[in-house]
């Protein structure tokens, strides 16, 4: 029978589909609603062109055949799905935004860990009595090849986000769940209708930094006054105390120093450059984090070691700084707060990167 609901006739039209299925462009397939509704237009394209092939006195089946040749090749009709954007460079101008932040964090990352390993590197080397100057300056001269690498890496994937037809919302896309994407869709349409009523009432969204998250402000401040003080703990100036006070002890204090002189560094960047950017903050707060976690080893060493702390204290009302050991008998004192600090730090390193994970957005206004 050549009738509309003979199983020939969609087998046909379901064999072109899936030839076109296998070279449409990835993107198309992240939302299935979305590529559900491009496969029914092009489904329904062919039986609208076949409809009218058939009034020509064609059979529907010969209509259906005639209709599918018409369409054309199924790489050819792929390829309209992936002429998408506007050409600039290699790479389409809606990408460029996300191309240049892409290349920004992924320099961040870089320079955070190779810095972060350098260092860390350098100080075993000089507790060691090793050439720490040797891989400081070696560790900070690889940045430049993995920097290198990092912008061929990414410009190759972007370029081929390009040739596919990607947009931003794509590549955001990509990486939810269907659920996620569902709840994605249904709070944008809350957004939207917040929006326009917001509009109506005439009350713009304003910039308001979630509670328990820091303002620019004061990330720029904290780090620069982080700095100051975490390079007078490397530098450590005072000569006159630091010969009071024992030679490990103003180790630990360099090691501390260094690694509060990069956080603080972070701080301040996270403050000027990502300002009220949400996922700069997602990016840049975890990894302070872990720079805090990073020195918990150092704490439980300076927790172990006790006899090495020292106590100022006066001579006389008049007299001099005299500096001593804490006693024996107070020693619990000193593991109840070392104790104490080292649970704190864990503690506010992971519920910052909880925090950042949980920001989104549109917490950012409102």
């Amino acid at each position: 029978m050549n009738t509309k609901s003979d199983s020939d006739v969609n087998e046909l039209i379901e064999k072109f589909l899936n030839e076109i299925d296998e070279k449409l462009p990835s993107w198309l397939k992240i939302d299935p609603k979305e590529y559900e509704e491009v496969l029914n237009e092009l489904r329904e394209h062919i039986q609208d062109k076949a409809e009218a092939i058939s009034e020509t006195g064609k059979t529907y089946k010969e209509a259906i055949r005639l209709a599918v040749i018409d369409m054309g090749s199924p790489s050819k009709i792929a390829n309209e799905y992936k002429k998408r954007g506007t050409p600039k460079y290699y790479i389409t101008e809606e990408l460029w935004p996300t191309y240049l932040t892409t290349i920004k964090y992924v320099f961040s990352i870089i320079a955070i860990v190779i810095s972060t390993l350098t260092i860390i590197g350098a100080i075993v080397d000089a507790l060691a009595g090793g050439e720490w100057l040797n891989t400081l300056l070696s560790g900070f001269g690889g940045i430049f090849m993995w920097l290198l690498l990092g912008f061929t890496g990414v410009s190759v994937l972007f370029i081929w986000f390009s040739m596919e037809g990607y947009f931003p919302d794509d590549l955001k896309a990509a990486m939810k769940s269907k659920e996620e994407l569902e709840k994605e869709r249904k709070r944008k349409e809350r957004a939207v209708a917040k929006y326009e009523a917001g509009m109506e009432k005439k009350t713009p969204l304003v910039k308001k930094m979630p509670k328990g998250y820091k303002k620019p402000g004061e990330l720029i401040a904290g780090g620069i006054f982080g700095l100051i003080f975490s390079i007078l703990f490397v530098w450590q100036p005072f000569v006159a105390i630091n010969a009071m006070i024992n030679p490990n002890f103003l180790n630990i204090l360099k090691i501390f120093g260094a690694f509060w002189i990069l956080n603080s560094f972070l701080e301040l960047v996270q403050g000027i450059v990502v300002n009220w950017n949400h996922m700069g903050h997602k990016v840049f707060m975890p990894f302070r984090a872990v720079l805090e976690l990073i020195t918990v080893p150092f704490w439980i060493w300076l927790l172990v070691n006790p006899q090495i702390f020292p106590i100022f204290w006066l001579s006389s009302p008049a007299g001099p700084w005299v500096v001593s050991q804490i006693p024996v008998g107070l020693y619990w004192v000193y593991y109840l707060v070392g104790t104490i600090i080292i649970l704190a730090i864990v503690g506010t390193s992971i519920y910052a990167i909880i925090k950042a994970a949980k920001l989104k957005e549109q917490d950012l206004y409102q």
